[in-house]
């Protein structure tokens, strides 16, 4: 700042740069206090200002009261904004209808014609997160493509869901129009599976994503696998997967596991299982895991 105050001309570029740095080393307040110091001197934030800004304020809960601030000083979002909001409205659960809202602002505004594929990918993610899947259905339907982002995040939608059908019909989908699947793919199959409960479909896609596909389970998976096994009552194969984790995973998992050893119906098997965690878990994570709630 010190540098700054010896800047005899500051232009919005100069401003930027201090916006920039505040925002990088995240001061937000600094930065969101910028724009209001610009405007007392007679040079209005452009949409470079503000990108940074919102940027900053991504997880915050003040960016709709940010967007709002920055549309009554008559700046137009641009595309970067758009993305950034809607990301923001998919982290939140609650905030459906202001994604509709500003999804009706992109069409109204005609901005959705640049970034176009961008934005369509992020409007099916935040409709999928917010749980609004015939909003995300319609524009996969009505804006086609190959782009692997566009069919995960509609597959995670349904996942989310709980419903299995769709998922794995457009798993065959990609298939049958030559799109490679990633480690996301296969997540939002298991997640599926697992929701719907359906145990053998659900061992056969997590054996085909480590043999066919070549991706070895991500910690996401291994959650994934755990719970599919643990909402069956199938806890023997669950236990038994834990065999050849890495043990920091182990840990995590095998409290996870513990969670459904509850069941009074499986007495033997909280037993045996009990037996095993005491022996696996070294008094260092025993004392860690008393003091964390998994």
């Amino acid at each position: 700042m010190n540098v700054f105050d010896m800047v005899s001309i500051r232009d919005v570029i100069t401003w930027n740069a201090l916006i920039g740095g505040y925002v990088q080393h995240g001061h937000l307040e600094e930065a969101l206090n910028c724009t209001r110091a610009m405007q007392q001197e007679g040079i209005p934030p452009d949409v470079v200002s503000w990108n940074m800004v919102f940027l900053g304020f991504l997880e915050q809960e003040d960016i709709y009261n940010l967007y709002a601030h920055m549309e009554a000083q008559g700046v137009l979002p641009d595309n970067v904004i758009f993305v950034t909001l809607l990301r923001a409205c998919g982290n939140d659960l609650g905030s459906l209808e202001i994604g509709k809202r500003i999804h009706a602002q992109i069409s109204q505004k005609g901005t959705i014609c640049g970034g176009r594929e961008e934005l369509i990918n992020t409007l099916i993610d935040m409709y999928g997160k917010c749980g609004s899947m015939s909003e995300a259905q319609h524009l996969f339907n009505v804006e086609p493509s190959k782009l692997l982002f566009r069919w995960n995040a509609l597959m995670m939608g349904y996942a989310r869901q709980g419903v299995n059908q769709p998922v794995l019909y457009y798993f065959h989908r990609m298939k049958e129009e030559r799109i490679q699947p990633d480690e996301l793919t296969f997540l939002s199959i298991l997640t599926a599976c697992s929701h719907y409960g359906s145990v053998k479909r659900g061992q056969k896609y997590f054996k085909s994503m480590i043999k066919d596909f070549g991706f070895p389970p991500t910690m996401r998976h291994l959650i994934s696998m755990i719970d599919l096994l643990g909402r069956a009552g199938q806890l023997d194969e669950a236990m038994e997967s834990l065999e050849t984790i890495h043990p920091e995973r182990e840990l995590i998992l095998q409290h996870m596991l513990l969670d459904y050893c509850q069941n009074p119906g499986e007495t033997e098997f909280n037993r045996k299982y009990l037996d095993h965690a005491l022996m696996t878990i070294s008094p260092h994570h025993l004392s860690l895991s008393s003091k964390q709630s998994w």
